[in-house]
């Protein structure tokens, strides 16, 4: 069992929840958790997702990760009361990692953000 904040994924039984009460995601939707979870706080590229996904054969265009992930992403958002579990890094993939709190709007923000807002602030 691996957990992020309040996101529980079970590998082994393929049980994804949240707080202890099950999330139904579809079968890609857990393959992309599945390998972000593996992955958590690296970047995963759409390239590694579609070879998840598919393992090579009669792989469709990449933009059906971005659609995958899209789809997660609202689910798993609903389903922790606005925690958000996915960051997208432009032109690189997507990553999983632990939601972050700033103090000042007290809103979960990625780990990208936090970085840019603190740049942004000190430089």
């Amino acid at each position: 069992m691996t957990r992020t904040g309040k996101l529980a994924v079970d590998l082994d039984a393929r049980v994804v929840s949240v707080d202890d009460q099950p999330v139904q995601l579809t079968g890609k939707e857990y393959a992309v958790l599945e390998l972000l979870t593996l992955q958590k706080d690296t970047i995963v590229t759409r390239e590694m997702l579609l070879k998840h996904l598919y393992g090579g054969m009669g792989e469709p265009e990449l933009k059906i990760i971005d659609v995958f992930v899209c789809k997660l992403r609202k689910k798993l958002t609903q389903a922790t009361g606005g925690d958000h579990y996915i960051e997208t890094v432009w032109g690189r993939g997507h990553m999983l990692y632990e939601p972050v709190t700033t103090a000042a709007t007290q809103t979960p923000r990625g780990p990208l953000s936090v970085i840019k807002g603190f740049l942004r602030h000190y430089i």
